[in-house]
């Protein structure tokens, strides 16, 4: 099994790239970090879980008046999360992530893939590359057309953060290395036309990503 996990902020593009890829059978599963915290926050207020999924929905107050009226649903769905951090521990999604992905794992064929649209935080992408070797794919979101960058520099985490006033979900991804990076700036056809490049770079990368990774190992051992 073949892991993707997608970083970047918040309207990048980044459910787009996954539901393309399951759609065009690029992916065989998309998987998201948040999805168990969705169902989780749905259920205790009550409310449809479709809305927050719905990019077009996530920004809007919530008006059950359950939690008050001058809550977003994304406001709603990061304050729950900490909370949720907070009393199980900062791997609590990591942990459930981890879990899911062993039982595709045992399912799935070999080649097949599975991409996930929501890597935020450094301990997830450490997980999935160490125990998954996942590639690392960022979106971003720039009026340039569409491109594929073989290294995620500083200037794609910085310009993308610029006017950004964000939870630590969206600014803790900026720490992240990813292998390669998508620039989101044109059309969805020619965002889906670069992705089979982008995922064939990312693959290169992190194979010698992890080449240098096992000579630094043997170098520490031979000291």
């Amino acid at each position: 099994m073949r892991v993707v996990a997608l970083v970047g902020l918040k309207y990048a593009g980044k459910s787009t790239v996954a539901v393309h890829m399951t759609s065009s059978g690029q992916a065989a599963h998309e998987l998201a970090f948040a999805a168990p915290l969705k169902a989780g926050l749905a259920a205790t207020l009550n409310i449809d879980v479709t809305a927050l999924h719905d990019p077009s929905r996530k920004e809007t107050l919530e008006t059950t008046g359950v939690a008050g009226e001058h809550h977003t649903y994304r406001t709603l769905m990061t304050t729950f999360g900490d909370a949720i951090r907070s009393c199980f521990g900062q791997d609590i999604f990591v942990n459930v992530m981890r879990n899911r992905l062993l039982e595709l794992e045992a399912e799935l064929p070999k080649h097949a893939v599975v991409v996930i649209s929501d890597a935020r935080m450094c301990n997830e992408v450490t997980m999935l590359r160490d125990e998954f070797n996942a590639i690392v794919m960022r979106v971003v979101r720039q009026d340039i057309g569409a491109a594929v960058v073989q290294n995620s520099s500083e200037q794609w985490t910085r310009d993308s953060a610029d006017d950004q006033n964000q939870h630590s979900t969206e600014t803790e991804q900026l720490r992240i290395e990813a292998d390669v990076t998508i620039v989101n700036g044109g059309s969805k056809k020619q965002l889906f036309k670069i992705l089979p490049i982008a995922l064939t770079t990312a693959r290169k990368t992190m194979i010698k990503r992890r080449e240098q990774q096992r000579r630094i190992k043997k170098q520490r051992r031979q000291r």
